[in-house]
């Protein structure tokens, strides 16, 4: 891939990301704690270190830390014996909890990172030896492993990797990656139902890409407007199918593919991310690092965009979060003053939509895609295990980072994001994308903090499990055998299966 160069709340009235019971300190106190760090011995730099881990460091360059970290600061200061269990979690600092700590009595799960074995009692044909001893040009597989077979999905509700979900408050469309397919439900589901319609397969039953106006190949992020417009990003394509009314049978043709190589002149973009509200348009180039903006709708697929947005800071752009004004966009090889924490990971932001190409106005320290309801923000991290909200749209990269609520280490719903997911608001109920785990979690209202479980899961009987791993599907796998014996490792599960002879 491309890539490789790499309680409850109204429904009509959701709350903010509130209520999570941390202090709140002013900016005294953040500049108190910076002094604090800066002035460490190796006795407090260890306190921080079981803390909250190396964002010390990142405060010694500039970093203004949370409430939470401030919290752990403060409390090293008076107490440098606070954190030093073994798990680097100790006692939380006297007289608060942090942002989104879980109720007293709920203690974070260390069995999650133990190590868990197995024994299936399972029976294969064992493997006879053969006389070959290389593989024949264009040669065909005999058996597939970890499949449900050639061109099988293994159903409609059997997701790979769930990249992108999208809602126009009636109906809800997921985009299922790697079975080459988007999903429809005709009305918001409310609990673990099949869906109505199937693109990009002509049923639920195949997989294999294509490149006909019907088809898709490593589909990434939707968009459906409230004019019943719907755009998919095609990335293996290099286009973004549109559907001028919003399809009503399986496998419907799009109305037409807007060619993004034509459109930033830049041949195989492998676009990822797209976002319209029925009358603009905003599509990433991931290879070629550009935006693309349309501000009237294309009638056709080679109209040049309005504005092309190139920016140092902008490495391969991915997904958008949007509400029209405020645009968030997710980059997984970013430049600027956010990357370090999360390596390269970073999310542009701009306060007002572009009408030229600008350097963002702020930046979060990671990729993350979400949703925007009534000036808050509610995403998930790609790879992630918590979720990121906002009480308000942050206007700097100091409001991004003070006004960022988390869960703390072991609280809460343990997210599996991976490249990408996103989260669509419909019904009152949030729907939040988790690539690795191959399901879509739901809460049935908008949650108060980031800590609080999801209420059930759509592709799954519960949001904890691992459909594709219970169905014995290895993931990103990495392969190697004794010769006698084959093992596979499962990338993101974090899992190692083990044939004790060759299937």
């Amino acid at each position: 891939q491309p890539d490789s160069p790499k309680g409850p709340q109204q429904p009509d009235s959701p709350k903010g990301p509130q209520g999570q019971g941390g202090q709140r300190y002013s900016d005294e106190d953040r500049e108190a704690a910076k002094d604090v760090v800066v002035a460490a011995s190796q006795v407090l730099i260890e306190c921080f270190e079981n803390g909250f881990g190396k964002i010390y460091e990142n405060i010694l360059q500039g970093y203004v830390p949370d409430d939470y970290e401030v919290g752990i600061i403060f409390a090293c200061r008076d107490n440098p014996n606070s954190f030093d269990s073994p798990e680097g979690q100790g006692q939380q600092p006297q007289g608060q909890q942090p942002q989104g700590q879980q109720p007293q009595g709920q203690q974070p799960q260390p069995d999650y990172y133990s190590l868990k074995v197995t024994l299936n009692n399972s029976s294969y044909v064992i493997a006879t030896p053969s006389s070959n001893t290389r593989f024949g040009l264009s040669e065909s597989a005999d058996i597939i492993l970890s499949d449900f077979g050639f061109n099988m999905t293994g159903g409609a509700l059997k997701f790979n990797h769930p990249v992108s979900i999208a809602s126009d408050g009636t109906r809800l469309v997921v985009v299922d990656r790697f079975n080459n397919r988007a999903l429809i439900w005709n009305t918001i589901p409310s609990s673990n139902t099949n869906p109505d319609i199937v693109l990009g397969q002509k049923n639920f039953t195949t997989e294999m890409h294509g490149d006909g106006l019907d088809n898709f190949n490593f589909p990434g992020q939707a968009s459906l407007t409230s004019d019943g417009k719907l755009l998919i990003a095609d990335s293996g394509n290099n286009r973004i199918l549109v559907w001028n009314s919003f399809p009503t049978s399986f496998g419907q043709k799009a109305s037409f593919a807007i060619d993004v190589d034509f459109a930033g002149g830049v041949q195989g973009t492998w676009p990822w991310g797209v976002w319209s509200d029925g009358t603009k348009i905003m599509v990433t180039q991931t290879v070629g690092g550009q935006i693309l903006i349309w501000n009237t709708f294309p009638t056709s697929g080679t109209i040049k965009p309005d504005v092309v947005i190139k920016s140092s800071q902008v490495g391969t752009p991915r997904s958008i979060t949007s509400n029209g004004t405020y645009i968030m966009i997710g980059d997984e090889n970013a430049n600027g003053e956010c990357i370090g924490l999360n390596g390269t990971r970073s999310t542009h932001i701009w306060t007002s939509w572009p009408t030229s190409s600008r350097d963002p106005d702020a930046c979060v320290d990671n990729w993350v895609g979400g949703v925007i309801v009534d000036e808050k923000i509610y995403a998930i991290a790609a790879g992630g295990e918590t979720l990121y909200f906002w009480d308000s749209l942050p206007t700097t990269t100091n409001d991004v980072s003070i006004g960022k609520i988390l869960a703390g280490p072991g609280e809460g719903h343990r997210w599996q994001g991976g490249d990408d997911g996103g989260m669509a608001y419909a019904n009152g109920k949030l729907f939040v994308g988790e690539y690795n785990r191959s399901l879509i979690s739901v809460f049935d209202s908008i949650p108060a903090s980031p800590d609080i479980n999801p209420d059930w899961a759509l592709g799954s009987a519960s949001p904890t499990d691992f459909p594709l791993l219970d169905d014995s599907i290895i993931q990103n796998p990495a392969i190697a055998s004794n010769g006698e014996m084959l093992f596979i490792s499962s990338d993101f599960d974090r899992s190692l299966s083990v044939w004790k002879n060759i299937p």
